[in-house]
C-alpha cells in the first residue's frame, strides 16, 4: 500500500474510535467538562481576582495604575 493509502486508513480508523468513543461514553465527557471547570474555580479562588487583574495587565498597552 501506498503512503497516502496508509494515511488514509489511519484517518478512518480515529474518526470512527472517535466517533465510537462520542457515542459510547458521554459520561466521560460530562466528567471532563467538571474536571475543567473545577479547575478553573480552584485556581479563580487560589489567586484571587486581583493577582489574574495583575497578569492580564502585564500584556495590557495602559499607561499603568
Amino acid at each position: 500500500m501506498s503512503d497516502a493509502s496508509w494515511r488514509g486508513l489511519g484517518a478512518l480508523g480515529v474518526l470512527f474510535f472517535g466517533y465510537l468513543f462520542w457515542t459510547l461514553e458521554p459520561v466521560l465527557w460530562q466528567q471532563v467538562l467538571l474536571a475543567l471547570l473545577a479547575l478553573d474555580s480552584l485556581l479563580l479562588a487560589l489567586l484571587g481576582w486581583r493577582y489574574i487583574s495583575w497578569f492580564l495587565g502585564l500584556f495590557s498597552e495602559g499607561t499603568g495604575d
